[in-house]
């Protein structure tokens, strides 16, 4: 009887062994699955996901990051790591706030990034930037660049513009009448057209090649720097404004 008793609870302790080898390898197959089968973001750049690894948001250095891990994130400070490709950034949809300043970016395609509030690119080697794709813009310091040309007329909402310190030989910002505060000084500007730009507070526009202009339709401006410039100035404004600057 002993016997069959010590058999028994044998066979009992084997079933549960298996039972838990099973259950361990289901579990650890489940795994390998979900993993196989999560959507993952390609960040081909080494910099670029060490970046990510350090903040948390990615834990293997292997040229991708699980999208669900960035898909939400509305802010991202990835300044000042060696970048030079932001190939991924689309699977941040939600981000409304991006740093990537003091890097090596030459390009940045935002066209993913459609909720984009806050850009700083500064610091960069980037050439062109093409912001049509992000209308909810609000803020963008893209300074001490290399930037030709700028073409800010889909961007309605704009309040913020720092583009000094580039190659601008022409800035079209007649569409943004959101506008509150402007820094374009040293560019190639030629001309510069503020008039329709009635909520302007403060411009800074020294350093370029302007001869000419008209912020007599800007009264509420109240800080203006526009030396130096070559050339004879002709500035036209209100009394107002006179005013308000002669006080500064």
């Amino acid at each position: 009887m002993k016997t069959i008793i010590y058999i028994l609870f044998i066979g009992i302790i084997i079933t549960s062994c298996n039972n838990d080898n099973e259950s361990s390898e289901m579990n650890e197959q489940t795994q390998k699955t979900k993993e196989v089968n999560e959507p993952m973001t390609l960040i081909p750049d080494v910099n670029f996901e060490n970046a990510l690894i350090q903040l948390n948001y990615d834990n293997t250095q292997d040229g991708k990051v699980a999208t669900s891990s960035v898909a939400s994130l509305t802010s991202l400070n990835i300044s000042a790591n060696g970048i030079s490709d932001l190939t991924g950034i689309e699977g941040f949809k939600g981000l409304l706030k991006l740093r990537c300043s003091n890097n090596k970016l030459k390009h940045i395609d935002l066209s993913g990034n459609s909720s984009l509030e806050e850009l700083d690119c500064s610091r960069n080697e980037i050439l062109e930037l093409d912001l049509s794709s992000n209308l909810m813009l609000k803020k963008i310091d893209c300074s001490r660049g290399l930037i030709e040309s700028l073409n800010l007329q889909q961007n309605k909402l704009l309040k913020e513009i720092d583009c000094s310190n580039n190659q601008l030989a022409d800035l079209d910002l007649t569409a943004n009448i959101a506008l509150e505060d402007l820094n374009c000084t040293k560019n190639n500007l030629n001309k510069l057209g503020v008039s329709e730009n009635i909520n302007l507070k403060k411009m800074s526009c020294g350093n370029n090649n302007i001869s000419e202009i008209d912020i007599s339709n800007n009264t509420a401006l109240e800080f203006l720097n526009c030396f130096p410039n070559p050339g004879n100035w002709c500035v036209y404004w209100s009394s107002e404004i006179q005013k308000k600057v002669n006080k500064k």
